[in-house]
């Protein structure tokens, strides 16, 4: 019989490679059966249940990743996301603020500010913004919020003259969404 590792490889497979869900999930389930606090387990079977629109099952296994490890950034990561999904804004504020107060990292600043758009919370976007300015790079991070999910419209004025002087390589080195988020920000 393969072991935990075994299974998360093969369920991988399946989502990766085949696209096939529901085979990842099974993987993913048999691998739970041997190891049931295996965080990444955990982690990539709610990402196959979400895949296939079971957020409540997701949800749950998001949250047990998260609680077996609370400094991993992937697992706070995908439970605020799968909050944020559900409605559920509260509840992802607050996975995202417990993880910035662990460290400052542009994809969490960038969760967080969706979090805050999701309820109409500009204002709050863009002062969360300007407190992480002060912890990370500016470039990284208005990279970051132009490239995931066109955030580039949240920025202010001199984060936008910013944005439209970085080369293709602050978007590492990918010139479409170098160009996308020059030309909307142009446009904008």
């Amino acid at each position: 019989s393969a072991g935990p590792e075994a299974r998360l490889a093969q369920g991988l497979y399946y989502l990766g490679v085949l696209r096939d869900n529901r085979r990842g999930l099974e993987q993913f389930t048999l691998g739970l059966r041997a190891a049931p606090n295996h965080v990444e387990l955990l982690s990539w079977t709610g990402l196959a249940e979400q895949y296939l629109g079971r957020w409540e099952a997701a949800l749950e296994h998001f949250r047990r990743a998260h609680a077996l490890d609370p400094r991993s950034f992937s697992a706070a990561r995908t439970l605020a996301f799968a909050y944020l999904m559900t409605r559920r804004h509260a509840e992802a504020l607050a996975v995202a603020d417990r993880t910035l107060a662990l460290e400052v990292t542009p994809r969490f600043v960038h969760i967080k500010a969706m979090i805050q758009l999701a309820q109409g919370n500009l204002r709050g976007a863009r002062a969360d913004l300007r407190r992480a300015l002060a912890h990370l790079d500016p470039a990284t991070l208005v990279a970051t919020l132009a490239y995931g999910w066109d955030l580039y419209w949240v920025l202010e004025e001199p984060e936008q003259q910013l944005l439209l002087r970085l080369p293709p390589s602050a978007f590492d080195d990918n010139r479409a969404a170098w160009g996308l988020a020059l030309a909307q920000t142009y446009a904008l």
